[in-house]
């Protein structure tokens, strides 16, 4: 026997779909409510939406809309509400490129050469970093402009900020001069090796500067030799690499030629 269908289903605070007679309909569980908005009651027929227009049940008047329409009205509403979640950011320091959706980030950050204090094992020496790239993708969380890590990567450029490229980094590059760090617990895709580490995760109320500590984690926990360097040819021991690092402070310039895959500037 064919089940028959209901003409109308109120909802009240959820869509469903049309009650079909002989069916069984969970009942709904509460769930923790982030936000919400001014609404109307809607009905759902077979064929259409019907929204009330009123204050009362009496006075309740039912304008009918295609689900086509009313689809793209709730969307149109969705997506507004979700730029306005997005418009006030905080960003780290020096980002160079920003790139957002309505449910992901995308970052870029750039950290001129210096001379820092690294650590590696037990010792702390004096060494030279160079232009670092560090690249950030993050996902809308739960909460109104929240913001969770997805992954951070690590690369580094012989190029002022000026010169790279205007798209989104997130790899290896060398035509674009775009190289990987050279560091120890770095990945050849660019992901750090944290270790016992507590790195920031979510970031709450568009405050995207805790992003910053992902730099300078690099200069406030001991590296090691895990996975040697990765970022430079003719890597031989740590001991010759801290002696060029601590040779290239004195002199101020940091030793681009020893990357992986660099050519020279034309």
């Amino acid at each position: 026997m064919e089940a028959e269908v209901q003409p109308e289903v109120q909802l009240e605070g959820q869509l469903t779909e049309p009650v079909v007679e002989g069916s069984v309909v969970e009942e709904a569980k509460e769930e923790e409510i982030t936000s919400s908005i001014l609404c109307q009651p809607i009905f759902l027929t077979q064929s259409n939406v019907l929204v009330g227009i009123g204050d009362s049940d009496k006075n309740l008047v039912k304008k009918s809309i295609s689900y086509d329409d009313f689809y793209r009205i709730f969307s149109e509403m969705m997506m507004k509400e979700n730029r306005e979640a997005t418009s006030n950011l905080l960003l780290p320091s020096n980002c160079f490129f920003l790139g957002y959706s309505e449910s992901s980030l995308r970052i870029n950050v750039y950290y001129p050469e210096t001379t820092e204090n690294i650590t590696y094992g037990n010792s702390t020496f004096k060494g030279r970093v160079p232009n670092m790239i560090l690249s950030f993708s993050l996902t809308r969380g739960r909460a109104k402009n929240e913001w969770k890590i997805a992954w951070a990567k690590y690369f580094c450029t012989d190029m002022p900020v000026s010169m790279l490229s205007h798209n989104f980094i997130s790899d290896v590059n060398t035509s674009s001069r775009i190289y990987m760090a050279p560091f120890w617990n770095t990945y050849s895709e660019g992901n750090m090796c944290f270790g016992n580490n507590t790195m920031p995760g979510t970031f709450v109320k568009g405050n995207l500067r805790g992003l910053d500590y992902y730099y300078q984690f690099l200069f406030n926990s001991p590296f090691n030799n895990d996975l040697g360097v990765r970022g430079i040819i003719s890597y031989d021991t740590p001991s010759e690499w801290i002696s060029t690092l601590k040779k290239a402070a004195k002199e101020g310039k940091f030793p681009y030629e020893r990357l992986r895959g660099y050519t020279p500037q034309a």
